[in-house]
């Protein structure tokens, strides 16, 4: 069973997809802080073989820009648990992200899905797997993490992170999971 992205039942449909996503970032780096501005393009069109009542232009598309900028700190510090010797690291970070919302009704989701949220997905610029729609966005998240080093390899031994985004606005492109699956 197929889904468009209000969630509604629709009929398989093939065709070809084209995405182009164009950006530029500034990235600022020093040994304890960094700082990247980033702004971008993208593009999805698609040629659809066939059209539905849900899809019923055979060639959508649409164009959206965005800006992100990313930030952190980096703290260092010796640290010593159960007579071993290791580096302990604090890293603070914030990162803003903003993307135009366009009517995309007529595109067709061919294997688009939400991303699993974890960590990591609070400071990327873009929110979807597959290629399909361009999301959203007007949010800020904050985050923290913690590092334990080894002193001698400097291998990771233990990371942890908490963090939240926050919305500014209400996000529009929002894909539906079907509850019957």
């Amino acid at each position: 069973v197929y889904y468009d992205l209000e969630g509604k039942e629709t009929t398989p449909i093939s065709g070809r997809r084209y995405n182009m996503d164009y950006n530029i970032a500034l990235p600022l780096r020093s040994a304890g802080a960094f700082v990247t501005p980033t702004v971008g393009l993208r593009h999805v069109s698609q040629e659809l073989d066939q059209t539905t009542i849900n899809t019923p232009d055979s060639n959508p598309s649409t164009t959206a820009g965005f800006a992100s900028v990313d930030s952190g700190l980096i703290f260092e510090r010796d640290a010593q648990w159960f007579n071993q010797r290791y580096r302990q690291t604090l890293e603070p970070r914030l990162f803003y992200y903003y993307s135009q919302q366009k009517d995309q009704e007529d595109i067709y989701s061919f294997d688009s899905d939400s991303l699993t949220y974890s960590y990591t997905q609070l400071f990327r610029d873009y929110r979807l797997a597959g290629e399909d729609f361009i999301d959203d966005a007007n949010q800020i998240s904050a985050g923290v993490s913690s590092r334990l080093l080894s002193p001698t390899t400097g291998r990771e031994l233990v990371r942890v992170g908490i963090g939240q985004t926050f919305y500014l606005d209400k996000r529009e492109v929002v894909l539906e999971i079907d509850p019957r699956t």
